[in-house]
């Protein structure tokens, strides 16, 4: 007579197996659960960068349509859109930063007016959303330069 050989996994082997597939999974997995701060990040740098080059748009036509001293101004930049200016640069409203970033680059962001005059961008769903932002503050002078900061540590 034969003695017939099985073949296959032990249940310790399949035991062991699992276990180190869930060791491997919590460590993994963290790592893919961050995507979304990722993203969020991602999402304030590249406002920022918007802002900065819509600054630069507005700032160059300001010049050439001779307003770039002036505290109050409007430009006009193409397809019926002005922007309100401050100085030459967009101010913090509306009318100023919202629509020269609607305009230059399609960009439909979540922001808040401050009565201190700065527009700060917001990124829906962020842990901490104050520290999730881009904060734009016009110049207060002819000679000043607008300020962009960011904040990504509650993202």
């Amino acid at each position: 007579m034969h003695a017939s050989k099985q073949s296959g996994f032990t249940l310790i082997e399949l035991i062991v197996v699992i276990v180190i597939l869930g060791i491997l999974a919590s460590v993994a997995l963290p790592r893919f659960v961050d995507l979304q701060g990722e993203a969020r990040r991602s999402v304030i740098n590249s406002t920022s960068g918007s802002i900065q080059a819509a600054n630069a748009m507005i700032y160059g036509k300001a010049l050439v349509d001779g307003v770039a001293s002036l505290p109050t101004s409007s430009i006009d930049i193409g397809g019926g859109v002005k922007v309100a200016t401050a100085y030459g640069y967009p101010d913090a409203t509306t009318a100023g930063i919202g629509a020269a970033l609607e305009s230059a680059a399609g960009l439909s962001a979540l922001y808040s007016l401050n009565p201190d005059g700065t527009a700060t961008f917001l990124v829906n769903g962020a842990r901490r959303p104050h520290q999730c932002q881009v904060a734009y503050t016009p110049p207060a002078r002819a000679s000043g330069r607008p300020s962009v900061k960011t904040d990504t540590a509650g993202c």
